[in-house]
């Protein structure tokens, strides 16, 4: 099988993984991963948000939109920047993140399973200099 259709069975089979551990708290893994670059930033731009999590804009609004209706974050106009929005926290959202936290924790250990930290470094630097090997080319 090749490489590239690997890497994209990986993604799927992770991320209905953590959608299973996930559903117990009511969110998806779109969702909770954008809670989590949310928490880190403690307030970020939508389009800073956008970059991070390398999704259509039309989807992370629809993920925003839901964490927004289900009070765990707050979106406010950016000063500098009318037509940006500023996402932050709510306190339930805040209370929500260690729970996100442990499942992205065991979700990393069952999937790096058998691998030592050595094979982990190189599987990181490899993957990592692929990444920038398109991102190169898509410059371009």
């Amino acid at each position: 099988m090749n490489l590239t259709r690997l890497i994209s069975i990986l993604h799927n089979q992770k991320n209905s993984y953590m959608n299973v551990q996930l559903k117990d708290i009511g969110l998806s893994h779109g969702q909770a991963i954008a809670l989590k670059i949310i928490y880190e930033e403690a307030t970020i731009k939508q389009e800073d948000l956008n970059k991070r999590l390398q999704i259509d804009k039309s989807a992370v609004t629809r993920i925003l939109n839901t964490l927004k209706e289900k009070g765990l974050i707050i979106k406010e106009i950016a000063k500098e920047d009318k037509r940006n929005q500023m996402i932050s926290l709510t306190e339930k959202g805040k209370v929500l993140y260690p729970q996100i936290k442990n499942i992205i924790e065991k979700t990393n250990e069952v999937m790096l399973k058998g691998i030592n930290q050595n094979q982990q470094t190189l599987l990181n630097e490899l993957i990592l200099k692929m990444k920038d090997n398109l991102e190169e080319k898509n410059e371009k």
